[in-house]
């Protein structure tokens, strides 16, 4: 006959195994409900193409949290995981069709992109934010702020006609909208928005938490 100190062993032992069933059948089914996200010549990417894990994120020259992301986490992931190819990552913008006087700042990375410029074009966006992301019309924007980022063509040595010539044409505005319909399709809701092997991450997650799941994608 079990005493209640076995009994209570046995009790928490069973108890244990089916939490940790649980939480197995719960992370599996979210990794296999994910859904990989298409990637465009259009989208700037960093890393080897056969990484074993890639990292999507969906953010916005205006978000703070997108920012707070490539100064907390972004140089980490590029030292630890990107430079040591087993992280590709991926930035797409998430604009939505009615933010003509914001989404300029996009159109501008791309412009930088098709230069090869588009990481520090990046990084002078966040950076410099307060000079550009003033709210104002959409015919404003244009009058006044195409020549700040013509400036910032400039100063990383990028050809400012050509790339004034790509932003006045609006070319990649159409691309843009398209990828934030396609970021609501694939269940994202805010910037920024995280898929990693098409895992969603709605929001920043911690240091902590980003390895982690980066860890499990890349180790099994």
């Amino acid at each position: 006959m079990k005493s209640k100190s076995q009994k209570r062993t046995s009790i928490m032992g069973w108890g244990l195994v089916v939490l940790v069933v649980l939480l197995f059948l719960i992370f599996a089914y979210r990794i296999d409900s994910s859904k990989v996200v298409k990637i465009s010549d259009h989208d700037p990417v960093t890393g080897i193409d056969d990484a074993p894990v890639t990292v999507v994120m969906f953010g916005s020259y205006h978000c703070s949290v997108s920012r707070q992301f490539f100064d907390e986490i972004y140089p980490w992931l590029k030292e630890q995981y990107v430079d040591t190819a087993k992280v590709k990552f991926v930035y797409k913008n998430f604009y939505a069709s009615h933010d003509f006087e914001k989404i300029l700042a996009a159109e501008a990375s791309l412009c930088a992109h098709e230069q090869g410029m588009f990481w520090p074009y990046n990084s002078i966006l966040f950076d410099r934010g307060k000079e550009w992301s003033q709210k104002i019309s959409a015919s404003e924007a244009e009058e006044l702020f195409n020549p700040v980022f013509g400036k910032y063509a400039n100063e990383l040595g990028l050809d400012e006609k050509m790339f004034l010539e790509c932003l006045y044409s609006h070319k990649y505005r159409a691309y843009i909208w398209e990828s934030y319909d396609y970021a609501g399709d694939l269940g994202a809701s805010k910037t920024p928005a995280f898929f990693i092997n098409g895992l969603l991450i709605d929001g920043l997650p911690s240091l902590e938490d980003f390895e982690s799941v980066l860890l499990k994608f890349s180790y099994g």
